[in-house]
């Protein structure tokens, strides 16, 4: 039985999968299974997948269940100690999973455990994001958001269990987290081990649709505040969401279609 479960969902992601799941064949831990659910694809991406030959990768194809459906699929079909979730169009670097591992082996204390990232743009440009590291800190940051990368986080199955699947939501990973971190530690390394690559150009469509999950982020920010018992100083990261909301209104309002003339 392999120590660590990758689980990947995927939806139309040929032009990316490849380089992605080839990114966690390249690791320098290598006591790891892949699976990877394909998610409805309308394009190549099981065939993709299924050409890079190796007997650790596993494509389990299906009609479209959502993201978080197809999340705990993958976990129930896997069998490692570990979880990683990889992102289908993201990359780990290659001490992604040995840093991880070593750090949870560690300390056992620890449930859940995450990384910094490097952000990479559509013109293929950088950003480092920094993360908060300790567990109090990361606590603190679960009341303006979600301090810890999906697809840079290693959790403890055992502590999956205790809490329960994915559930439902826009943020599946952000309420995941708060379930965890209500009854486990966590932390997050001060090393880079994943770039995450945002390559989708924005819209007025995807605006709007932002406006949405603005409102479901702050009813996980509430959620982590109760769950958390966080200082009233947590509450900041309210406004924050409750600004943004108001932005989003607006584009909501300029994407209606206008009336009749009168």
């Amino acid at each position: 039985m392999p120590r660590v479960s990758v689980v990947i969902t995927a939806r139309n992601e040929e032009a990316l999968i490849a380089e992605a799941v080839g990114s966690v064949l390249a690791q320098s831990y290598q006591d790891f299974e892949v699976v990877v659910v394909d998610d409805g694809s309308d394009d190549r991406t099981t065939e993709v997948v299924e050409a890079l030959s190796d007997p650790r990768v596993r494509v389990i194809r299906q009609p479209r269940i959502g993201r978080a459906a197809a999340l705990n699929l993958a976990v129930a079909a896997s069998s490692g100690e570990f979880l990683a979730p990889q992102d289908a169009d993201d990359l780990w670097l290659p001490e992604r999973l040995s840093r991880q591992v070593a750090f949870l082996d560690t300390h056992r204390e620890i449930a859940l455990v995450g990384a910094d990232v490097m952000i990479r743009d559509a013109r293929g440009q950088d950003r480092l994001y920094l993360r908060p590291k300790s567990d109090r800190a990361i606590r603190l940051a679960m009341g303006w958001g979600n301090p810890i990368v999906h697809t840079a986080a290693l959790v403890r199955r055992r502590a999956m269990e205790a809490v329960g699947p994915y559930a439902d939501t826009l943020f599946e990973d952000y309420e995941l987290f708060i379930r965890i971190a209500e009854s486990h530690l966590v932390a997050n390394l001060p090393d880079v081990l994943v770039v995450v690559r945002k390559t989708r150009p924005g819209s007025r469509s995807q605006a709007v649709a932002r406006g949405l999950a603005q409102r479901e982020k702050l009813r996980l920010q509430r959620l982590a505040i109760e769950r958390l018992r966080l200082p009233l100083r947590a509450r900041l990261g309210l406004l924050r969401t409750l600004a943004a909301i108001t932005l989003f209104s607006t584009f909501e309002k300029l994407a209606r279609p206008a009336g009749p003339a009168p």
